[in-house]
């Protein structure tokens, strides 16, 4: 069975109904054009869609400009991919010609001038995925959709499982060896790492504690003598019993620390492993790849799909190397300490944290742990009434049509090429 039959069996009907329409326009004009305009949302899972398409149309010498950016001109001359923005965008652009949207939200039911894959149960990258793997066999790189799937969060399913285009693409990578499921605690690692360091490796979740110091790790597998086995030993080397035991006490360190509910599934469940690939554990490279976006800029990620060894090798370094410990000393502090105060800016709600390199990572690490509030988002302080913000959270707490209002009232100041904003107070 080739590897287009797998992909178009591990898909539905529904799912396929959404995704050719876009496909077979990005092949039409192709082939009539030999150019795209991308405009990409600044946002994690957007751009590693972008690196995705890149890596196609360069292996099929199309030619692109692209355009990291919170909004769209109104007309675009096209041909043009919109990537990551919210699916009633399509109703703001009008485009001359052949072009596409692949975001969120639900896909439009009047007349557009641009066809519309958009979806609220799949990562952006993983639409794109499963709309180029209509076209061509899209390769390894289609294990990326499933880093921004983690980041996302869309595995949802009763394992922790992903399930969807992303389900679909996990079953074709599968059968070439590419991507090994495993049903465990979702250690990062652990199938290389001996216990101990896949406790400090791990991120998302952030195990307070034990993420990022491997004394403390030690120490919490010497505390029960059940635990005793793991030390020194990969998740393969272990018995069951050991497994479920370790399972159970993460959970519980994750309850006592957090200040809002926390689910079995973020510590028990699926996790996803490559040994073909540079990037080794998937969700591991989700963080990585967020605290590069946020230091580094978007732009470092765009060459993603087409030098994954050598971007994914920089933004390693740079996360391992010079920000993990730091971060997690960071949210270690906030963690332990008073409640942050919260701002209401332009009618935002805003938990003021103090500044750090890995935006994204802070934001995302100290909401599961409740020092964000559900309600609020991050602000990070900029200076005097100035607030880092990430135009991910943003965008889904107040909707394109308001970011659209804010920026051109310049309350709010994108900062080009990353993945944030600065909220002004003085000019809201």
């Amino acid at each position: 069975m080739s590897l287009d039959e797998a992909f178009a069996r591990a898909i539905t009907e529904k799912e396929a109904a959404l995704l050719r329409p876009a496909a077979s326009q990005i092949s039409a004009a192709s082939k009539e054009y030999g150019f795209f305009e991308v405009y990409v949302y600044p946002a994690l899972d957007p751009v590693i869609a972008s690196s995705i398409l890149l890596h196609v149309l360069n292996r099929f010498k199309v030619r692109y400009s692209v355009y990291v950016t919170p909004i769209v001109p109104r007309d675009i001359s096209g041909p043009a991919v919109l990537i990551g923005y919210p699916a009633a965008v399509a109703y703001e652009v009008n485009v001359k010609r052949t072009s596409v949207l692949v975001g969120y939200g639900e896909p439009p039911t009047g007349i557009t001038s641009l066809t519309v894959t958009a979806s609220n149960d799949a990562s952006i990258s993983g639409l794109m995925t499963g709309v180029l793997s209509e076209l061509t066999v899209v390769g390894p790189v289609a294990a990326y959709s499933l880093v921004a799937g983690f980041w996302r969060g869309t595995n949802r399913g009763k394992k922790g499982e992903f399930t969807g285009v992303e389900a679909g693409i996990i079953e074709v990578l599968s059968l070439e060896n590419i991507v090994e499921p495993l049903f465990s605690v979702k250690l990062v690692q652990w199938l290389f790492e001996p216990t101990e360091n896949a406790l400090a490796l791990t991120w998302l979740p952030y195990l307070p504690g034990l993420t990022e110091d491997v004394d403390a790790s030690k120490r919490f597998l010497e505390s029960d003598p059940r635990l005793s086995e793991l030390k020194g030993k990969t998740v393969e080397d272990v018995s069951e019993e050991a497994v479920a035991v370790l399972g159970e006490k993460l959970y519980e360190l994750l309850k006592s620390k957090s200040r809002v509910p926390r689910r079995p599934t973020e510590i028990i469940g699926m996790s996803y492993y490559s040994h073909r690939l540079p990037v080794r554990d998937l969700r591991e490279a989700a963080s990585v790849l967020a605290c590069t976006a946020s230091a580094k800029g978007l732009e470092s990620l765009l060459g993603f799909g087409i030098a994954d060894k050598l971007v994914y090798s920089a933004a390693y370094a740079l996360f391992r190397l010079q920000q993990a410990k730091t971060l997690s000393q960071y949210i270690r502090r906030l963690l332990d300490g008073e409640r942050r105060p919260v701002r209401r800016i332009a009618g935002v709600e805003l938990t003021v944290l103090p500044h750090t390199q890995c935006v994204l990572n802070a934001e995302k690490e100290l909401r599961s742990l409740g020092v964000v509030k559900p309600e609020s988002l991050a602000g990070f302080q900029y200076g005097e009434e100035k607030y880092l913000v990430s135009m991910e959270s943003l965008i889904g707490y107040i909707g394109y049509e308001k970011l659209e209002e804010l920026i051109n009232s310049k309350c709010l100041d994108y900062v080009d090429g990353y993945p944030y904003g600065v909220l002004n107070e003085g000019q809201c």
